[in-house]
């Protein structure tokens, strides 16, 4: 482990500190944090979805998603893809279910 001292950088009204490439890449903090405070002082780490956290996130985008599915539904190439009979599940972008 390695102690670095920072100074605290003035954003807007508030305050940040940056982390080397090295710290983020060996603790695995990515796009969202997870900040607990401690009586000696607070804790970093990095935030990993349950699938809980997952659900709940789709839960609130339910109908953002569902008008997304539907005009995708509605889109020429969308209806040729499911109208060729050669085409199976396999052919499915797998992205939208990681």
């Amino acid at each position: 482990m390695e102690t670095v001292i920072k100074k605290l950088t003035k954003i807007g009204n508030s305050k940040g500190i940056t982390f080397s490439a090295g710290i983020i890449q060996e603790y695995g903090l990515e796009a969202e944090v997870i900040i607990e405070s401690r009586e000696e002082g607070i804790l970093i780490k990095p935030y990993k979805p349950s699938f809980r956290d997952k659900l709940n996130e789709l839960k609130r985008n339910k109908e953002k998603i569902y008008k997304t599915m539907e005009k995708q539904a509605r889109s020429k190439e969308m209806q040729a893809f499911y109208a060729n009979p050669e085409n199976t599940i396999a052919g499915i972008d797998n992205e939208i279910v990681d």
